[in-house]
């Protein structure tokens, strides 16, 4: 299961106290194992997507081209956005900030559910996990579960 921690509902095991943390992935991880011991099934393994999924497109922004062209003053804006931040996943969650809002300020026509994983695919899962400590993990967890016999 993949899930947004960006405007992830409140009701979710163990929200009040992850969003007390001031690390996103101190908060990801305890939500996640909130999670996977409210469900009690060793198959179910959570991941919350630090902060939301265009975080993980946003790990190389400069593959944006492909899909939008002629835009490469936007691009460029947008690429020195990110280059601010060690990782995507840590460009922050804020309602003006997010990563999808961030995008869509210099990329108004970017649909997610089109773009998105077109641009996923461009830009491909090495680089992402390069960039993204957090989700690395998740599939190195699901790479892994084979070798643990939980096939």
């Amino acid at each position: 299961m993949m899930v947004d921690l960006y405007s992830l509902p409140h009701d979710v095991p163990g929200h009040t106290e992850a969003m007390a943390l001031a690390d996103p992935y101190a908060q990801a991880a305890m939500l996640e194992a909130a999670l996977a011991d409210a469900m009690q099934e060793q198959r179910f393994i959570p991941y919350i997507q630090v902060h939301e999924f265009e975080a993980l497109l946003l790990s190389a922004p400069e593959r944006f081209s492909e899909l939008f062209e002629h835009r490469e003053k936007q691009i460029a804006m947008l690429m020195a956005e990110c280059d601010r931040f060690a990782s995507p996943e840590l460009i922050n969650h804020s309602q003006h900030t997010h990563p999808k809002v961030r995008i869509k300020r210099y990329l108004e026509d970017y649909h997610e559910n089109v773009d998105g994983p077109l641009l996923a695919q461009a830009i491909g899962l090495p680089q992402i996990r390069q960039k993204c400590p957090h989700f690395d993990r998740w599939l190195t967890t699901l790479e892994n579960l084979d070798r643990e016999g939980m096939s």
